[in-house]
């Protein structure tokens, strides 16, 4: 199993690249240098979880130990490639190459990492038909909040409300109506403890949980539409709760939690960059 992870991790940095010299060639001239980033590394990520799919069966993952196994060798491999090809082959400054993980501002390359650890996982626990067109609607909808987090991160935050809003009323409305749906999750999780939860203590008070769950989710949109001073909480809450929900893998839409857990840390840091210019020029003045 491991020669031929090895060489679909080869495959991949053959797409890695590529994908990077489209984006300087094509996408960062026309669109800017922020933006194509953006777009380049939700392009690579997409890729990755693509040949995920399209290769565990042939790579010969049979259990998801494996499969974990699989996305660690491509993570630890990843990271060799960036950090010591990058920094002692290709010169770039270990400043740059670290600037690309500071999500507050604008940089979302953490995702690739993400990605890159968990595809495999997700994609040998696979999904069923009628879950592709939600999750693909889901997903579209993570890719609308990224790529809007650092330009328009006020309309972000709104969405981002939303979300979490509906979220609220939709665990609500399942727990006092449909609680034994949330067993469902079991079949796709890709951290095995979250199973033995689901099947046991979480079966038999599944009501009161996830009301509570939705109180939550409806205080963190509150949070989202008051803005200001209460942002940080909000943003905190936010991603606790998506890593949280996070290993249930397909069954949660993941990566949308990732998705939207970085749009809200761009969206902070946005603000946050927005308040000090205004606190700075108030001073000026």
């Amino acid at each position: 199993m491991i020669p031929k992870a090895l060489l679909v991790w080869l495959l991949l940095s053959v797409f890695a690249v590529i994908n990077g010299l489209f984006r300087e060639a094509v996408v960062r001239p026309k669109l800017g240098e922020r933006t194509g980033h953006v777009i380049s590394t939700l392009v690579l990520a997409t890729i990755i979880f693509v040949v995920a799919c399209l290769t565990h069966s042939w790579i010969g993952v049979r259990s998801l130990s494996e499969a974990w196994l699989a996305g660690i060798i491509w993570l630890v491999m990843t990271l060799a490639f960036e950090f010591l090809a990058g920094h002692y082959l290709f010169k770039n400054p270990w400043s740059k190459i670290f600037a690309d993980y500071n999500t507050f501002n604008g940089r979302i390359w953490i995702l690739i990492p993400i990605i890159t650890v968990t595809a495999m996982p997700l994609a040998f626990r696979g999904w069923r038909q009628e879950h592709i067109i939600p999750f693909l609607v889901c997903q579209s909808i993570g890719v609308v909040c990224l790529t809007l987090a650092e330009t328009k991160p006020n309309i972000t935050r709104r969405l981002l409300a939303v979300i979490f809003f509906a979220a609220a009323i939709l665990n609500a409305s399942l727990a006092l109506n449909q609680p034994a749906v949330y067993q469902d999750f079991a079949e796709f999780v890709i951290v095995p403890i979250y199973r033995e939860i689901i099947t046991g203590p979480f079966k038999l008070y599944a009501t009161p949980v996830v009301l509570v769950i939705a109180l939550c989710q409806l205080v963190i949109a509150v949070l989202f539409t008051l803005g200001g001073k209460s942002m940080l909480v909000a943003v905190i809450g936010a991603c606790l709760f998506l890593a949280g929900i996070a290993p249930f893998g397909i069954g949660s839409a993941f990566p949308l939690s990732a998705l939207l857990s970085l749009a809200a840390l761009v969206v902070y840091g946005g603000l946050h960059h927005v308040e000090q210019k205004v606190h700075q020029s108030n001073v000026s003045g």
